[in-house]
């Protein structure tokens, strides 16, 4: 029985650890949304900003797996690939 309990332990910690980094994930992104609103509101958002978006997309995209959070992450992905595009600039470009 000792056991049993010890088990559960280790997943509730192991699920409390992954939400605590699902969390940290989420935060970062709507920090970076909040910085391009601004940077759109003040005037333009800058080719780097664009391709840090695109980086930061593929980085966080792993572990997600609520597919509303996805389509919105591809949304997200797609028009900061569209912005680089009309820049002419590759996003994966050295």
């Amino acid at each position: 029985m000792d056991a049993l309990l010890a088990l559960q332990g280790v997943d509730e910690d192991d699920e409390s650890l992954r939400r605590r980094r699902s969390v940290r994930r989420a935060e970062t992104i709507l920090d970076r949304l909040e910085a391009l609103k601004v940077q759109l509101v003040t005037g333009g958002v800058p080719a780097s900003t664009l391709r840090d978006i695109v980086h930061g997309l593929q980085a966080q995209r792993e572990g997600v797996t609520d597919p509303n959070l996805a389509a919105i992450l591809d949304e997200v992905d797609l028009r900061a690939r569209v912005e680089l595009a009309k820049l002419g600039i590759d996003p994966f470009a050295p």
